[in-house]
């Protein structure tokens, strides 16, 4: 979780990295290490955790609703076969096979795919993409 590192109420602080160029003074040290502001700061580049892009939002909710629906489509697919008298481990795995058949794997590609064509535009207008996911965010 990135946190909040506000220096407005730090008007007579000197931090690690700061230079002094004039005068003397004496200075507490209230902080070392990463629970200072600057360790902080480090902690969060290493930590690398990037928000949720809207893309990722959206699969995350179609998928959930997908997987709910496959379930219980095959669920009743599972009794309906049961009550025709066939055999449960025949109806087992014709929905086991159409629960596997309503995931679409190619969903993964198409979307990288649909990034990596926003990214080739973007360099065509000399523009340079770190990550991928970042293009969905950009508008026209």
């Amino acid at each position: 979780m990135a946190k909040d590192i506000s220096l407005g109420d730090m008007k007579n602080m000197v931090f690690m990295t700061t230079t002094i160029v004039n005068g003397h003074g004496k200075a507490v040290v209230v902080e070392t290490g990463m629970n200072s502001k600057v360790g902080q700061i480090a902690n969060m580049i290493m930590e690398n955790e990037a928000p949720e892009t809207p893309i990722q939002k959206k699969l995350n909710q179609v998928s959930k609703i997908l997987g709910t629906t496959c379930l219980v489509i095959c669920l009743i697919i599972f009794v309906v076969g049961l009550f025709k008298k066939i055999e449960p481990v025949e109806m087992f795995m014709t929905s086991v096979g159409l629960a596997v058949a309503a995931i679409p794997e190619g969903l993964p590609a198409i979307v990288t795919i649909m990034l990596s064509i926003g990214v080739t535009r973007m360099a065509k207008k000399n523009s340079i993409i770190r990550k991928l996911p970042a293009v969905e965010t950009l508008r026209k």
